[in-house]
């Protein structure tokens, strides 16, 4: 080992530096044990034998040849550390691998082959220290029963194996050693199997509800392994037990008083303690379904209630909510059936008494449209039928009538005539219901009759004109002549030789027996 390897460990090169000491020490010692056999040779004649013996017992041997033990291996005791939290830790080796012969073999120097034997026991010691010493440190004021002689046993081979090396024994110092990590495992596997052991202990009693055990045997675990994760996390959880069993109970008694909502509350708060129940997870969500279940049957009694009120903004309402909670629920497919159909019922109703109100202030047209608006929502309803077919006899009647009255001088027209009394006669069986159509139907009849009654007309001329009738006759040249006409549109027509023809369009009326005057004379020469 080199003079910086030696100060990267001061511990370690503070006594291999004490055993170069004793070397040149000794190596004093046997020259003044020379020259003092020399002088007490002199004098006494065994001085020689005495110094040798003293330097033999008080200086190594470097030059002594390789042993037949060989260094502690590296190798097999080597192990990454242990994390000071989490799981406990693992032995890197429960059965350190014995001594066996040097991986390398003798090369023939001497002082070569004791200085790698060496240095193979300093990095077997760093990694004894770096792994072994400190996972049982992590345990060395923990409450492991019977560790307490093997450590000091441990102790004691680590100080055996230095005190070896010191004197230059590197092979029995490895041998020491592996004595010591050997123990060092056995005692952390047994601390691990107390500290497992205890953990066990916990949740059997945690399962058992048995709070105060539980945090025995976690306080026990914890005191073995402080850092351990699953004692950290059960000591979290039996810290909770206490609480955990009053909302046990809380659900329980609630469950018994059918108070569905209590329940639910404790059940969450022990789910939040602990997901993993499944009791507790199954029961939860039965509450929510029968919870949802009870609150969408009070939507939809909320609804029907609505209807049956009268009340379709309320029903409407009620509708909604219970198509966001369950859309394809028979009973949303019943309550908007129903909605739907009191909506129609309720508009079909109301074109109804339009109806009514407008056949009583006799505007059959308006009493017309409501009739088809309530047919179209209830085309099977017979009320709304009838009233369509007798509203639009009457209007259609009523348009009849004023059609005519609005030409009454066709009326002398034998076709129109007629066409007129047909009207009338359709008309007679609906004026019960419509007062206006009473009177245009008396109206009509006095203009037929009125259209049939000739009507005195004088025709005024010079005698020389030729005058006629267009669709009537012929009159002839007079002076004047009265004729009689029946109401309605005529043409008279006047030639004479010479002259221009004069048409003169006449609207004859029913009148109050006076003659009305036409003069017919062509006085336009060509």
């Amino acid at each position: 080992m080199n003079e910086g390897q030696e100060q990267e460990h001061s511990p370690l090169h503070s006594r291999i530096t004490q055993a170069r000491d004793r070397r040149a020490s000794g190596w004093r010692r046997l020259l003044l044990g020379v020259g003092g056999g020399v002088l007490l040779a002199a004098v006494a004649g065994g001085g020689l034998w005495l110094g040798l013996y003293l330097a033999r017992h008080d200086a190594p041997d470097d030059t002594a040849p390789p042993s037949a033990s060989t260094p502690v291996t590296t190798s097999s005791d080597s192990a990454p550390p242990s994390s000071t939290t989490g799981t406990p830790p693992t032995p890197s080796n429960a059965t350190p691998p014995p001594v066996t012969s040097s991986t390398t073999p003798p090369s023939g120097n001497a002082a070569a082959d004791a200085e790698d034997r060496r240095a193979r026991f300093q990095a077997a010691l760093r990694e004894f220290e770096r792994t072994r010493e400190v996972d049982l440190a992590r345990i060395n004021s923990a409450p492991v029963p019977g560790p307490r002689a093997a450590r000091a046993r441990i102790a004691l081979n680590k100080q055996k194996a230095l005190a070896a090396f010191d004197d230059g024994d590197a092979d029995a110092a490895h041998r020491l050693l592996n004595d010591a990590a050997r123990e060092a495992a056995d005692v952390l596997r047994d601390a691990k199997a107390h500290y497992q052991r205890r953990v066990r202990a916990a949740k059997a009693a945690y399962d058992a509800d048995d709070a105060e055990t539980a945090q025995l045997h976690i306080t026990q675990a914890r005191e073995q392994w402080p850092g351990g994760a699953d004692a950290k996390q059960w000591a979290a959880r039996i810290k909770q037990l206490p609480e955990a069993l009053a909302d046990r109970e809380k659900a329980e008694r609630a469950r018994a008083a059918g108070d569905f909502h209590a329940e639910q509350a404790a059940l969450r708060r022990l789910a939040e303690r602990d997901s993993s129940d499944a009791g507790v997870q199954s029961r939860l969500r039965a509450i929510d379904e029968h919870l949802r279940e009870r609150e969408f049957g009070q939507v939809i009694a909320r609804g029907w209630r609505a209807v049956d009120d009268a009340d379709p903004d309320s029903a409407a309402r009620a509708l909604a909510e219970a198509e966001r909670r369950r859309p394809h629920h028979e009973e949303t497919r019943r309550l908007k059936t129903g909605l739907a159909a009191f909506t129609t019922s309720r508009d079909r109703d109301r074109h109804l008494a339009d109806a009514a109100r407008a056949t009583a202030r006799d505007d059959w047209p308006a009493a017309l449209r409501a009739f088809e608006a309530a047919g179209a929502l209830t085309p099977t309803r017979r009320e709304a039928a009838e009233g369509r077919h007798l509203a639009s006899r009457v209007t259609d009647a009523q348009k009849a009538v004023d059609d005519f009255l609005s030409r009454p001088d066709r009326l002398g027209t034998p076709a129109v005539a007629e066409a007129a009394r047909r009207t009338l006669r359709d008309a007679a069986p609906l004026l019960e219901h419509s007062p206006r159509l009473t009177a245009g139907h008396a109206a009509l009849a006095r203009a037929v009759r009125a259209g049939q009654t000739p009507v005195p007309i004088r025709v005024l001329s010079d005698n020389q004109t030729e005058i006629g009738i267009r669709g009537v006759g012929v009159i002839g040249r007079i002076d004047q002549r009265v004729i009689e006409l029946r109401p309605g549109a005529y043409v008279f027509e006047g030639t004479r030789k010479g002259y221009r023809s004069k048409l003169v369009a006449v609207n004859v009326s029913s009148g109050d027996g006076a003659a009305a005057e036409v003069r017919v004379v062509c006085d336009e020469r060509i």
